[in-house]
């Protein structure tokens, strides 16, 4: 990670804190993202815009739930807050698309500007919802 991508990365740690003082590391980070909800109301289903994007990141908590998913949104005030306790999840993979269920809530998608973010996320979410400590921090391998 450059210097300007790490004092970026800092900064938005900090944001975090102030929202959640809770929140120790960010696990990873990707440049763009968009959120997306499965909408059951429509038949045939359809995804539905949440009107959420921005970066991404995968944060570790000092409290249960251990995980937080967070789109810090650039398109309006609220940002995807999604907190990820062990067991929680249901997880799938396509394309430039993260899905997940939370406890039989809403189907969530994330789109992913950087296609290569999107099997490194997924990955790193089936091991939070695993319960294992992630120490990996920074860059996206």
């Amino acid at each position: 990670m450059d210097e300007r991508a790490k004092q970026a990365a800092a900064m938005a740690l900090n944001v975090m804190k102030r929202k959640d003082s809770a929140v120790e590391s960010i696990v990873a980070m990707s440049s763009h993202a968009v959120a997306y909800e499965l909408s059951y109301k429509d038949e045939p289903r359809k995804w539905r815009r949440l009107g959420m994007e921005g970066p991404l990141f995968l944060v570790q908590r000092a409290e249960e739930p251990r995980f937080k998913v967070v789109i810090r949104n650039q398109k309006g005030i609220t940002d995807l807050n999604d907190m990820v306790a062990a067991g929680s999840l249901e997880v799938d993979l396509q394309d430039a698309f993260l899905m997940y269920r939370m406890h039989g809530e809403a189907v969530h998608g994330i789109w992913f500007y950087e296609t290569s973010d999107c099997a490194t996320f997924a990955h790193l979410l089936e091991r939070a919802n695993r319960g294992e400590l992630i120490t990996q921090t920074g860059d996206i391998p």
